[in-house]
């Protein structure tokens, strides 16, 4: 199944009892332990105090150079206020996830453009990145020595290898402009806004 299809079943009448509502994609690792774990409860508590529409930890492979920006901009130890939060392990509020399905559409399945739209669709919400905390996005990873020992010594993760995509059906095939069809609908494109500001920091 498509991944913007996947997300049309969490329909916000279905969440409806939830406040919280998390979207993690299946080649994400958290780091559990460790200076730069990642507290979900505590991503939760940042999103209540500054008021916050979503948030997500900072993305060790994400595929816009967000991690890289911010250390090079030494708010590496910062949580961080974005335009565009690229999906990998989401958190959003019930509010923002209800303005955030309006956008989905059955000719958005291969999920491109939602991300870059929802700033958009979605103005009102504030966007944010804690980068103190990392996961690894592992699509760019051979096998797992590209992760911390502490984090896959004696476990099952250790022996992990990148396996081939599987394009039969899925997201690798179609056009561009299938892919962009999300973008065409809701008038925005797919070029990157790698702004980001500070909102708390903890020593850099």
């Amino acid at each position: 199944m498509h991944w913007g299809i996947f997300l049309q079943y969490i329909n916000p009448l279905l969440v409806s009892s939830y406040d919280y509502i998390g979207l993690i994609l299946d080649d994400i690792f958290f780091a559990h332990k460790g200076p730069n774990a990642v507290d979900v409860t505590l991503l939760i508590e940042l999103m209540e105090k500054h008021q916050l529409g979503s948030i997500q930890p900072g993305i060790i492979g994400d595929d816009h150079g967000a991690l890289k920006t911010a250390l090079d901009n030494r708010m590496g130890s910062c949580l961080v206020g974005v335009p565009i939060i690229e999906t990998f392990a989401q958190i959003f509020t019930l509010e923002i996830w209800e303005c955030y399905y309006k956008m989905l559409h059955h000719t958005g399945g291969r999920g491109w453009c939602y991300d870059s739209c929802m700033s958009k669709i979605c103005p009102d919400h504030r966007l944010a990145r804690d980068m103190r905390m990392r996961a690894w996005h592992m699509k760019h990873m051979q096998n797992a020595s590209a992760l911390p020992d502490y984090l896959t010594a004696n476990t099952s993760v250790h022996d992990w290898k990148q396996e081939d995509n599987v394009v039969e059906f899925g997201f690798w095939r179609g056009s561009s402009a299938e892919k962009l069809a999300i973008c065409h609908r809701n008038g925005c494109t797919e070029d990157w806004n790698h702004s980001m500001w500070q909102i708390d920091c903890s020593g850099d």
